[in-house]
């Protein structure tokens, strides 16, 4: 090293990020009761903040939504709408929330997000009740 000290003629950037470390899934963002009228759309949102980034499990009551489609024959709740001979799923899941369209009654009930990463994990309760038209 020289110690010498010379003036730059271009211009730089200097980022300066916070150091991240490990920190378990709080959730930030979630509504604890939702009335939608039947026939309408309904939004359950569930948004954590985590690192390493939480992973999202949903559950109506007690039984599992997965990404699988669920028709009115299964023995959930859960369904589908035929059009064109395709099945079209009512349920999306959108990572942080779960979009329901064309609400009706069977949709009512208890929506339990899980949020988990290696650090921990933490759970938020939506109950949605659905109204009659």
């Amino acid at each position: 090293m020289t110690n010498e000290k010379f003036l730059s003629s271009n211009s730089g950037r200097l980022f300066v990020s916070e150091l991240i470390t490990s920190q378990p899934p709080r959730i930030i963002d979630t509504n604890r009761v939702i009335i939608v009228e039947e026939g309408s759309t309904a939004e359950i949102i569930c948004l954590a903040q985590g690192y390493p980034e939480p992973t999202y499990t949903w559950y109506k009551n007690a039984d599992l939504i997965s990404d699988r489609i669920i028709t009115e024959s299964s023995s959930s709740t859960l369904s589908g709408l035929m059009s064109n001979n395709y099945l079209i799923p009512r349920f999306r899941i959108l990572t942080n929330s779960i979009l329901i369209e064309k609400v009706n009654q069977n949709d009512a009930g208890l929506y339990r997000c899980i949020v988990n990463n290696s650090i921990g994990s933490e759970l938020a309760e939506t109950q949605l009740i659905v109204r009659c038209k």
